[in-house]
């Protein structure tokens, strides 16, 4: 497998950067390729066989991700090093695998110890170990742009006989997103700009629901 990029917390990881250092990722991330593991809640029979299904739950999911760190100098390379520990931080970042399939991220933060196996001075074998409390794995953020709602019509007084009021007509726009991950989740919905009381409802089952955040309107000069 073929990593494109590689990043965590936003930084890229992966490759060569411009201190001369090259990450080697190996081809296979533990844990980002299968699915997470299956949790199941189930209630033993008393006068039958087997147990009564009950709620089904995903674990968390535990990545590794290991390669060879290799550098012009003894120095560099640890530099690189301990910039690559201080990305796998104690708090939820975010990881994001690119192939030539796509782009793919979830949510993790360092779980263990980073070990590290030194084979010369200027190459070393490094192994960290990320828990994803979220086992989804994401596609890409999308965007998109809407023109605002509008009305036409029926808003002025006719200044010419025959009095006519033109039936106000509602102007509207939509979208259509897909988010490329590998299991079902929970979406956010995050709208940006001047928006009163905006909701978001279902087409097939015609259930709406008020967004939990607002922007505030932009500033005009």
């Amino acid at each position: 497998m073929t990593y494109q990029r590689l990043r965590l917390g936003g930084v890229t990881v992966s490759g060569t950067g411009t201190d001369g250092v090259e990450f080697r990722v190996r081809p296979n991330i533990e844990g980002w390729w299968g699915s997470p593991t299956a949790q199941h809640t189930v209630t033993r029979r008393a006068a039958g066989h087997g147990s009564w299904a009950g709620l089904t739950t995903l674990a968390p999911r535990v990545l590794v991700v290991s390669g060879l760190l290799l550098g012009p100098e003894h120095s560099l390379v640890v530099a690189a090093l301990g910039r690559l520990k201080s990305l796998a931080t104690r708090t939820d970042t975010t990881f994001e695998v690119e192939t030539p399939a796509g782009s793919k991220l979830a949510t993790a933060r360092r779980d263990g110890e980073v070990m590290v196996t030194w084979h010369s001075d200027i190459a070393a074998t490094v192994s960290l170990q990320l828990l994803a409390t979220d086992p989804c794995i994401y596609g890409a953020l999308q965007r998109t742009v809407l023109k605002a709602p509008s009305a036409a019509g029926g808003l002025e007084y006719p200044l010419e006989y025959d009095l006519d009021y033109a039936t106000p007509l509602d102007q509207q726009s939509s979208a259509s997103l897909v988010n490329a991950g590998d299991e079902d989740s929970w979406p956010v919905f995050v709208a940006h700009g001047p928006w009163p009381g905006v909701c978001r409802s279902s087409r097939r089952t015609g259930r709406s629901s008020a967004t939990s955040r607002r922007s505030t309107p932009a500033r005009r000069s």
